[in-house]
């Protein structure tokens, strides 16, 4: 079904480059599931993919043309005749291209023991091109995340027994070496790489009265891990680091939500990981922080408390730096009032997105999913409704998001 929005006008008239219009189309549902945090949909040069889960099924969708041009959906996993009868589901799906491969990784199984799979497609999602899903081994169930950087793949995961696991492949995926352990985590992990340099955040601890953020990097292609404490062995409560790199300075910037006080932090490294700027609190009373970086200019998106007599309201905002995240003193409200007064999970999470030269934020209201669009260094005030929903991720000029009832919705969005 194709659906299509013009912008709703928020604060200001929109300038050349703000999205006037998304063109939506409802890919899976009732019933089907996306996964929190982006990484989905995604881009790889002219190409677009999105992807979504239900029941046991995996389902990709591909579209060239920058989006504009929507392949058949695919199926490219429907369990397993081992898992049959066992209500072994598929959850937790991510992406990732490069080239023209594109790489789907996602949990598969029971509820108590959920397996890791990945499937890799050779040839821009050409549904002749997929490889059969190879399994991983048993995984707890929190987010798995995917890395890919010329033919090397990383997928960073959590283990049965709490610890946290990189797998990684050299040969586009083919093929995976025995996953190599970096020591015990409680989930929120996230991975990036480039070249020989592979890194890891996941938080620790989170039980304990000062949780952390526990820090790996592997200059071998994953083959061994240097860990570390980067929250200050404890000191900061320090909870969901996200990651950016940078694929042309090689900065890696890395942000996280921080508690008594709840504040947003930002610290990069410039030296292939190996050490960490001084954390920066870009704003308090902020959480679901991430971050983009585009080289002249880095963007951290975050909601933020806005308490008034009514009680809570969390607010799309993004702040801007102009100084490779020295400072962040440029910061705008999105959104204004969105009639958010409770987080569930990362449902409202504002995700931002940033590449040649354009910068995109997709945010919660109480009625649903909004896009805001820009350029150097200036985001719109203006946003595009895309519909009722949670769980918006934005890539280029696409943005997927999940409507009541599990329906997945696709929008291609242009002026």
């Amino acid at each position: 079904m194709l659906k299509t929005l013009t912008a709703l006008l928020l604060l200001a008239p929109v300038t050349a480059q703000a999205f006037t219009k998304c063109d939506l189309t409802d890919i899976g549902g009732p019933g089907a599931q996306i996964a929190e945090e982006g990484s989905n949909p995604i881009v790889s040069g002219e190409w677009a993919y999105a992807g979504f889960v239900q029941a046991d099924k995996v389902v990709i969708l591909t579209a060239n043309k920058s989006g504009a041009n929507q392949q058949p959906l695919q199926t490219i996993f429907q369990g397993t005749d081992a898992m049959r009868g066992k209500n072994a589901v598929s959850t937790d799906l991510r992406l990732a291209a490069e080239g023209k491969y594109l790489y789907a990784t996602w949990h598969y199984g029971p509820k108590i023991a959920e397996h890791l799979m990945v499937a890799v497609n050779s040839s821009h999602g050409n549904p002749r091109h997929w490889s059969p899903a190879l399994d991983l081994g048993v995984s707890r169930g929190s987010l798995p995340q995917i890395s890919a950087d010329g033919s090397n793949v990383h997928i960073a995961s959590v283990s049965k027994d709490g610890h946290t696991l990189v797998s990684s492949s050299s040969d586009n995926g083919k093929t995976f070496g025995a996953p190599v352990d970096l020591g015990k985590g409680n989930g929120e992990v996230v991975i990036a790489s480039l070249g020989q340099d592979v890194y890891v955040a996941w938080e620790f601890g989170r039980q304990d009265q000062y949780p952390s953020v526990e820090y790996g990097v592997s200059h071998n292609n994953g083959a061994s891990f240097t860990v570390s404490n980067i929250s200050d062995n404890g000191k900061r409560i320090a909870h969901e680091p996200i990651f950016s790199l940078n694929r042309q300075t090689g900065r890696l910037s890395l942000v996280w939500r921080e508690d008594l006080p709840q504040i947003a932090t930002y610290l990069q490294s410039t030296d292939h990981g190996n050490t960490w700027s001084t954390p920066l609190t870009v704003d308090d009373d902020s959480r679901q922080v991430m971050v983009q970086d585009l080289g002249d200019k880095i963007y951290v998106s975050y909601l933020k408390d806005y308490t008034t007599d009514s009680g809570k309201d969390w607010q799309v905002q993004i702040a801007i730096s102009s100084d490779g995240g020295k400072t962040f003193p440029e910061i705008h409200n999105l959104s204004g009032p969105t009639g958010v007064s409770k987080i569930v999970g990362d449902n409202a999470r504002p995700v931002p997105w940033a590449g040649g030269g354009q910068v995109r934020v997709t945010g919660i209201k109480a009625d649903g999913a909004y896009i805001w669009s820009g350029r150097a260094g200036k985001v719109n005030a203006n946003a595009v409704y895309l519909g009722p929903g949670e769980l918006a991720s934005p890539q280029g000029n696409v943005a997927l998001w999940q409507e009541p009832e599990g329906v997945v919705t696709y929008a291609y969005c242009h002026q």
